[in-house]
């Protein structure tokens, strides 16, 4: 029997990734209007071991999960196929596919960090004969790539952006990446943007009845970044972003300014520099997906970036006191869904300052909140692996009093 496709989501980061697997976690099981089925596949991982994992189990993963979805994990061996053969990954995929030949459905797999792994991908997976993949990628443009990327990895060092750039050799590389991914025989490849619902976008492709949730992962107000650089208990670096989730998780209609770092004198170079990565990327979409993209004019032009508001300094930005004020409405509020939730009795806190107060005092309202709504969060997440582990004792003890009155 032939294999079936497969899709594989491979990004790319801070494009929307987070959204679409909390999405395909909630709703793993699909048909569309031919009847054939889709099953987007999450993972486990016992003792190195990765596990496929389908259905109701990646539902109940992601009511857990402090980050609300299940998905796959990189590669250890990105750029290094030759390295990269015992990664455990492959096994896990190769069952994967295996499971769909047997039961015929068209696995949905995703991990933003594989759209740096077509190497990889091309001399290990996608390398069997007959096997055929729909390759899935959304992404932005330049400037508005760069701008999330240093608030989500940047802000955190401790520089400023022009640094940051400059000393992490950050680049806009999705393009070269890409033309990697379509060079691959068995790869049929598809390049949405994030101008539109990456959600609604994918269940479009593939004739997936797919629900929009609110963000996941977007990008946070500054003035709850700068509340998380003076208290590091809440993110040590860039990669331990649970706390925002959380926020966004019982905030969801939290709708604070989002975060520019990038000055006007910068926005020319940085277009620049990443012109002949985005003509490369052009250059490999489908001609309905270029098209699509090119709606949008921040794609080949400055000029979007200069009719917007300069920035405000870092500083200004992190410490903004009426941010800082939408933040406290918004956790209190999420405080009270949380709580409710759990049926549970809200702590008491402090009240929201004045406008005008000092940053300490401030914080001295602003951190209690957050700790409360953490601790709210995990309560709700633990009650529900509770609940669900009793259901399953409880249907184990039923099945064994029915063998023995069998017996």
């Amino acid at each position: 029997m032939a294999e079936p496709r497969c899709i594989l989501h491979i990004g790319a980061p801070k494009c929307g990734s987070s959204a679409l697997q909390a999405a395909l976690t909630a709703a793993p099981d699909h048909r569309d209007s031919s009847g054939q089925r889709y099953r987007y596949v999450g993972t486990g991982t016992v003792e190195g071991r990765i596990y496929p994992l389908y259905g109701g189990v990646v539902r109940r993963l992601g009511r857990s999960s402090e980050f609300g979805y299940s998905c796959w994990p990189n590669l250890r061996g990105l750029n290094l196929p030759q390295s990269g053969a015992a990664d455990p990954v492959w096994a896990a995929l190769q069952r994967v596919m295996q499971n769909a030949t047997r039961q015929n459905h068209v696995p949905m797999l995703s991990n933003e960090g594989w759209i740096g792994a077509a190497a990889a991908f091309g001399q290990g997976f996608l390398a069997k004969p007959g096997r055929r993949a729909e390759v899935v990628a959304f992404v932005r443009p330049p400037l508005d790539w760069v701008n999330a990327a240093y608030w989500q990895w940047g802000v955190w060092t401790g520089y400023g952006f022009r640094d940051w750039l400059r000393l992490s050799k950050m680049r806009y590389a999705l393009g070269e990446q890409l033309t990697q991914w379509a060079a691959l025989d068995a790869v049929t490849l598809h390049v949405g943007g994030m101008g539109q619902d990456v959600v609604a976008g994918f269940g479009q492709r593939f004739g997936l009845d797919l629900a929009s949730g609110q963000a996941v992962n977007s990008a946070a107000s500054p003035a709850f970044i700068g509340l998380q650089l003076r208290h590091r208990k809440f993110r040590r670096d860039g990669h331990d972003s649970a706390v925002e989730f959380v926020l966004q998780r019982w905030c969801g209609r939290y709708t604070a300014r989002k975060p520019w770092a990038i000055a006007p004198e910068d926005i020319a170079a940085v277009q620049a520099e990443s012109a002949a990565d985005v003509a490369a990327l052009l250059a490999v979409c489908a001609p309905g997906d270029a098209q699509a993209l090119l709606q949008d004019p921040r794609w080949l032009s400055a000029e979007p970036y200069h009719r917007s508001t300069p920035p405000a300094p870092l500083s200004a930005q992190l410490e903004d006191r009426e941010g800082l004020a939408e933040l406290h409405h918004a956790l209190l509020a999420g405080l009270r869904a949380a709580h409710a939730s759990a049926r549970s009795k809200p702590p008491v806190l402090p009240p929201t300052p004045a406008v005008s107060a000092d940053l300490q005092v401030w914080d001295a309202a602003l951190v209690p909140a957050l700790e409360a709504l953490i601790a709210a969060d995990l309560a709700v997440r633990n009650r529900l692996v509770f609940w669900r582990s009793k259901a399953r004792d409880l249907a184990g003890i039923y099945q064994r009093l029915k063998a023995g009155l069998r017996g």
